[in-house]
């Protein structure tokens, strides 16, 4: 039954045969729950956060659905989630709402709805004189006073009434969900579970669908720090970088790191002697590292465990998942802690995208030869560059947040999400949303291991890994570092836990400059542009050395390091 305030809007404002019942305010806003009572002076409804009397001064109209039982009606005849209202935002620029399993053949396509199509969010005009957010806010005071509709059905795929109410292609609708990610926000997950009222993503719910988006959650990390060549300084620094790169991409998790007091490497050896001589690419070797490291003296089981500057080579314990251990050798390059807690946290596994395959949660192409990957170099969970990476997609983001296989998912409710090609799973694929590959900046920059030269590895060093990929010169790596920095600066203001080490710009650069390889098969060309400027007193040997393979009195020196 429908009660008209204004006959112009009633078409364009009420959908038909929708399970709840709406009241529409005069400024736009609407409510939605089960009307109890209604006179000529005002209407009273009952929402998810209670019951809600509204002046009929302040309304347009108000709409009584009409009744459909979800148990008897056919798929057909049902009506999926119209809308959603997301609380707890100031701002929605860069929040998403990814609808899951939602078309596609098998409906294993997922859908992002992006806060940049105005047809798709809308913030209420007056959220502070809106009775539903006065009324959020009295259940939780520290609630922002802003929100937003966010219109689902109408961006959803073709065929997502078949995919979430289970009439099509025999797939189970419960495998069907929906998520909403912003920055700085946990992401907010809600399953297509089955309830008296039906599948709550196939029906209209009687009551306004609200995400009240909360704080990122904790993560405890427990940072080693071996002592000596800026590592106590760079541990710090990568530190901040990866809860920067967890924050800017949605992941809805923050760091919040301890470090040990600054110890031998020979300290290191003695207590975790089998992870020095790790084959990096070996899973039994891994195997051996982490039992010792969990009967070590240095282990804290209830966080996530990072010995930086430890060990022959960087490996997460995947092999060991009750073990929450990662290593990063002694020339990290920043960016590394990020790629190995990554790890930690659910990017473990291959997913259930039955054309691409992602052993052990990595994003590259299986060998350096292959150009095949659904993803820019820039991923976080790319092997084998030194290009400052900061990208995780969507997709991976949200495995990181709500899979089994993450750490944050050993004490709290988790999704078990498949790593079968082809299967059916809770989770999207990890190229959901990803960075087109066309993107990447070393597309058209392989380099060879014989034409590349990491300047800390003329020093010694216990590792002397070297990438696939850099920079194509010096001054562009030293851009991209001073960028990085402002970044990072800017994102630890306020949380003295995630401090730099460096002190500086300056001090930045010198420390993480000779960690990363240098292009020099263009050094004969342009020998004072491969060469940047932070590089300090290891300049002068940078420079030496390709003095001496210009003028051909030496072989090109693929690694320097004098093993210990």
């Amino acid at each position: 039954m429908k009660r008209i305030i204004s006959r112009a809007l009633t078409l364009s404002l009420v959908p038909a045969l929708l399970l709840a019942d709406q009241v529409v305010l005069k400024n736009g806003d609407r409510l939605t729950g089960t009307i109890v009572e209604k006179n000529s002076s005002h209407v009273t409804i009952e929402t998810i956060y209670g019951l809600i009397t509204v002046d009929g001064k302040q309304m347009m109209m108000y709409d009584e659905a009409e009744r459909i039982d979800p148990k008897q009606s056919k798929p057909s005849d049902r009506r999926i989630l119209s809308h959603i209202v997301v609380a707890g935002l100031e701002d929605s620029k860069g929040a998403k709402v990814m609808l899951i399993n939602a078309g596609g053949p098998k409906c294993r396509d997922s859908v992002l709805l992006s806060d940049d199509d105005p047809t798709v969010w809308t913030r209420i005009s007056t959220p502070h004189s809106s009775p539903l957010i006065a009324l959020l806010k009295k259940k939780d005071p520290s609630a922002s006073a802003q929100a937003f509709n966010v219109n689902i059905a109408s961006h959803a795929p073709e065929n997502v009434k078949d995919c979430w109410c289970g009439d099509g292609d025999g797939w189970k609708a419960e495998q069907a969900g929906l998520a909403v990610m912003a920055p700085g926000k946990a992401i907010a997950y809600f399953p297509n579970q089955q309830r008296s009222a039906g599948f709550r993503l196939c029906v209209e719910p009687k009551l306004d669908f609200i995400a009240n988006l909360r704080s990122r959650r904790e993560v405890p990390v427990m940072v080693w720090v071996r002592d000596g060549n800026d590592i106590p300084e760079m541990a710090k620094d990568d530190i901040a970088n990866t809860d920067w790169v967890l924050d800017k991409q949605l992941t809805g998790i923050t760091l919040r790191p301890t470090f040990s007091a600054k110890m031998t490497e020979d300290f290191f050896k003695a207590q975790l002697k089998s992870c020095y001589t790790v084959n990096p690419n070996d899973p039994d070797d891994h195997k051996a590292c982490c039992q010792e490291v969990a009967r070590s003296d240095i282990f804290d089981p209830a966080s996530i465990n990072v010995y930086y500057g430890v060990g022959s080579g960087n490996f997460t314990c995947l092999q060991s998942p009750t073990v929450p251990a990662s290593f990063i050798h002694d020339v990290p390059i920043l960016g590394d802690a990020a790629h190995e807690l990554s790890h930690a946290l659910g990017l473990s596994q291959q997913d259930s995208d039955p054309e691409s395959c992602y052993s052990t949660g990595h994003t590259s192409p299986l060998a350096p030869a292959k150009s095949e990957t659904n993803f820019s170099c820039g991923n976080v969970m790319w092997e084998g560059t030194h290009y400052l990476k900061s990208e995780l997609s969507p997709g991976q983001a949200f495995w990181m947040s709500q899979s089994c296989s993450s750490f944050v998912g050993r004490n709290s409710a988790c999704l078990s999400c498949s790593d079968q090609h082809g299967a059916a799973s809770p989770c999207p694929f990890f190229s959901l949303g990803h960075s087109e590959p066309k993107s990447s900046p070393c597309v058209n920059n392989t380099v060879l291991a014989e034409k590349i030269l990491v300047p800390r590895h003329l020093d010694e060093s216990v590792s002397c890994d070297l990438p696939h990929t850099t920079y194509a010169d010096g001054l562009k790596l030293e851009a991209e570092l001073s960028a990085r920095y402002d970044a990072l600066k800017a994102h630890v203001k306020k949380r003295p836990d995630l401090a730099l080490g460096a002190l500086y710009k300056g001090h930045f650069l010198r420390m993480w400059e000779p960690n990363i390889a240098l292009n020099l098969a263009g050094a004969a060309a342009t020998p004072k542009v491969v060469v940047p400027r932070g590089l300090g007193s290891r300049k002068f040997k940078v420079r030496n050395v390709l003095d001496k393979i210009l003028n051909q009195n030496a072989e090109f020196p693929a690694c320097i390091a004098e093993k210990k």
